[in-house]
C-alpha cells in the first residue's frame, strides 16, 4: 500500500513539473491561438471570444477560419501623428501614437478662434475586435468621396470615445474623433460631428 501511495505522489509531482515547464496555460477559448499576447490589448482579445470560428493571431495578421487580414499599420509604431481641422468657430487637433497592433494613445484639443481651449481629452482607444469584417466607410467632408477606415474605441469614467482612421483618395491619412459623456444615463457632453482631420 505504501508503495502505491508513493507512486501516486510521484506521478502527481511529475505531472505538475511537466505543466510548469511547458509554458502553456490552459485557454478557456480553445478556438483562439495567440502567438504573443503582448502585441494585443486584453479587451481586443476578449472581444474575439464571441466569434464562432477558429482564430489565430500571428505577428501583424489575423487568420479567421481560412481568411487572413492584416492589422492596420498606417500609423507608425511609437511615432506621434498630428491631425488637424478647423471650421468657422473651432480648431480641432488630435495627436495619436500607436503603441502596439491594437492600441492608440490620443490627445485631443478643441479651441476657439482665439486659441482658447474649449475642451480637451486624452486616453487610450483599442481597435475593434471584428476589424477583419468589411471596413467602415467615412466621407471626406471636403471632397465628398468615401474612404475605408479602422475604428478604435475607448472608455474613461462616464465617457466613450471613438477614433476612425483611414486613407483618402489622395493616399493621405485622415481621421475623425467623437465622444459622448453621461451621468446617470443623462447626456451632458458630446462631440458627434467632427470635420475630417488631416495630417497636412
Amino acid at each position: 500500500m505504501k508503495k502505491i501511495i508513493y507512486i501516486l505522489i510521484l506521478a502527481l509531482v511529475l505531472l505538475g513539473f511537466i505543466e510548469q515547464t511547458s509554458g502553456k496555460t490552459p485557454d478557456k477559448n480553445t478556438n483562439i491561438y495567440i502567438q504573443d499576447k503582448s502585441k494585443y490589448d486584453k479587451t481586443f482579445i476578449k472581444g474575439l471570444t464571441g466569434y464562432n470560428g477558429q482564430i489565430q493571431l500571428i505577428d501583424n495578421y489575423i487568420i479567421v477560419d481560412k481568411d487572413t487580414a492584416y492589422f492596420p499599420e498606417s500609423i507608425p509604431l511609437n511615432k506621434p501623428i498630428v491631425f488637424q481641422a478647423a471650421n468657422e468657430n473651432l480648431n480641432f487637433e488630435l495627436i495619436v501614437t500607436r503603441t502596439n497592433l491594437t492600441n492608440l494613445n490620443y490627445k485631443f484639443k478643441l479651441s476657439d478662434t482665439n486659441n482658447k481651449i474649449v475642451d480637451h481629452k486624452s486616453g487610450k482607444v483599442v481597435l475593434r475586435s471584428m476589424f477583419f469584417l468589411p471596413s467602415e466607410i467615412d466621407e471626406d467632408d471636403l471632397t465628398g468621396i468615401g474612404y475605408g477606415c479602422s475604428e478604435y474605441f475607448g472608455e474613461t469614467g462616464k465617457c466613450s470615445f471613438v477614433i476612425r482612421i483611414g486613407i483618402n483618395e489622395n493616399q493621405k491619412l485622415v481621421a475623425t474623433f467623437s465622444y459622448c459623456c453621461h451621468i446617470r444615463g443623462i447626456l451632458y457632453s458630446c462631440l458627434d460631428i467632427c470635420p475630417t482631420l488631416r495630417t497636412e
